[in-house]
């Protein structure tokens, strides 16, 4: 199993198609490539136990002026300035069966949740 997840976390290595570029270059509206992770993430909110996932998925990023999906999610954008931005994010909590987790035994299980709601940023202070 040790040795699955190693490799899976060295592939990407061998087939990456990321470029350097400077930043006067503008950067391509559409990017698509592969990646692998591993994840460690809390049953739920306040959950002492935790899942560890090995991932291996392809990945888009789209530089929208309006949609922008990328390292930081996908999120729609409805204003931007300096200082200030309005974003539209989502984001999931994983199943959890309560057979598998010491706090939840003899509770029914968590189904899927999500969330989804405007996200106001306000950056006060920047170091530039």
């Amino acid at each position: 199993m040790i040795a699955r997840i190693i490799i899976l976390l060295l592939l990407p290595i061998g087939f990456s198609t990321a470029s350097i570029a400077d930043e006067k270059t503008p950067k391509p509206l559409w990017e698509v490539g592969f990646a692998s992770a591993a994840v460690s993430m809390p049953h739920y909110v306040g959950s002492d136990q935790r899942y560890i996932l090995p991932l291996a998925f392809p990945y888009i990023v789209y530089r929208g002026r309006i949609l922008r999906a990328d390292r930081d999610g996908v999120r729609g954008r409805f204003l931007e300035t300096d200082d200030l931005s309005l974003d539209l994010d989502f984001s999931f909590g994983l199943p959890v069966k309560s057979d598998n987790n010491n706090a939840r035994k003899g509770m029914p299980p968590l189904h899927l949740v999500g969330q989804l709601g405007p996200q106001l940023n306000w950056i006060i202070q920047q170091d530039r």
